[in-house]
């Protein structure tokens, strides 16, 4: 596991607008899609249980929910019963479609935690790239689903401003890059 300054991903992921989709189209070279969205949620907290490392939340939904926090974050002491826990998740999603022979399922992965002392905060981000099947095109309702080794299936929502989805089609095989990004803070 890769440690980076928090600083860095910090800015990365916040620069980031609130509650946003948004699709490009690639280049003509390289057929494909880029799917990034964005969303943010806050959470209450109702219980600290420092000896376990045990957050209780209450989610915007009004339910309750108990995390476990990660050792690498160093500042669970500053968290308190009715501190705001802000919540950023990101994903991005490139389909490439081509001719390139079909992707090892590879995997990286970053967390960076605010130093001791500091308000707290951490960031993770994930990445994961694999060889899928598109099983489902819908441009009229801008969804492609589709279908990784393990069989699994997964819908993607694409922009709007995307208009090449009748380029995909069923059965083709494409590579796949996912990036997803949980950034958390603590705002008292």
């Amino acid at each position: 596991m890769k440690y980076i300054p928090a600083s860095v991903l910090t800015i990365a992921l916040c620069a980031l607008p609130n509650f946003v989709v948004r699709g490009q189209e690639p280049s003509t070279e390289t057929p494909g899609l880029d799917i990034v969205n964005v969303e943010q949620m806050t959470a209450t907290v109702t219980k600290v249980d420092l000896e376990n490392r045990k957050v209780t939340l209450q989610l915007e939904d009004g339910r309750e929910k108990t995390v476990k926090v990660r050792d690498e974050v160093q500042n669970l002491d500053q968290v308190h019963v009715g501190d705001k826990l802000v919540v950023k998740y990101a994903t991005e999603v490139l389909l490439n479609v081509g001719n390139e022979p079909p992707a090892s399922p590879t995997g990286q992965s970053v967390i960076a935690v605010a130093p001791k002392g500091e308000k707290p905060a951490m960031i993770m981000v994930n990445t994961a790239t694999a060889t899928v099947k598109i099983v489902d095109v819908d441009p009229e309702n801008h969804r492609v689903t589709v279908e990784g080794a393990d069989g699994k299936q997964r819908t993607l929502h694409v922009s709007k401003k995307v208009e090449s989805l009748d380029k995909l089609k069923v059965g083709d095989t494409v590579t796949a890059t996912m990036t997803e990004g949980l950034a958390m803070s603590i705002a008292k």
